[in-house]
């Protein structure tokens, strides 16, 4: 099976890294970003990570959300095993 070498940009000292193939998987890795010369190669992509950092900020909200109902739970369970009544 005939293999070609593909290249892709990444933050190292030679501003690439390297990738043998099988020749006819050549389209799906030119449709990720991967060249056939090491000097096409380019700078890497940034990548987006707005929706990550959404996400983690909902999901700091959800676990303080968490607590303070854990809280309120155990305090109440407290009171029911007093005998206190709070209805």
């Amino acid at each position: 099976m005939p293999r070609i070498s593909v290249f892709i940009g990444a933050k190292n000292d030679k501003g690439h890294v390297q990738a043998v193939i099988p020749s006819e998987d050549l389209e799906y890795y030119t449709a990720l970003g991967f060249v056939t010369e090491a000097d096409k190669a380019g700078e890497p992509k940034a990548e987006d990570n707005s929706e990550l950092l959404a996400l983690q900020e909902e999901n700091k909200k959800l676990k303080a959300d968490l607590t303070a109902v854990k809280k309120e739970l155990t305090a109440a369970k407290k009171a029911v095993a007093n005998g206190d009544s709070t209805n």
